[in-house]
């Protein structure tokens, strides 16, 4: 038990950002009062504050939404969602 404990501490502390071909395609929505983009957005997950009608919001390939400048600084230190884990690709 104590060699599978230890290999997943490891594989947490390997963590990659995220390519930067893939930040720099990330489209940008302002959030508009009753228009969800396909998603119901209340709080970011990366800063866990509530996303306000009229700020910048990013969808990621999996659908999930942030603040756009959250999950900018989110893949300068790994590559997954943060809500299914899908990977983004990396360098």
């Amino acid at each position: 038990m104590e060699a599978v404990s230890g290999d997943y501490r490891s594989s947490q502390s390997r963590r990659k950002p995220a390519s930067k071909a893939i930040v720099e395609a990330l489209d940008a929505f302002i959030k508009t009062d009753g228009v969800n983009y396909g998603t119901d957005i209340e709080f970011c997950v990366v800063c866990l504050e509530k996303v306000l009608s009229g700020e910048q919001v990013t969808p990621l390939p999996c659908s999930h939404m942030f603040h756009a400048q959250c999950v900018v600084e989110w893949f300068k230190s790994g590559h997954p969602c943060l809500v299914c884990r899908f990977e983004c690709p990396t360098d």
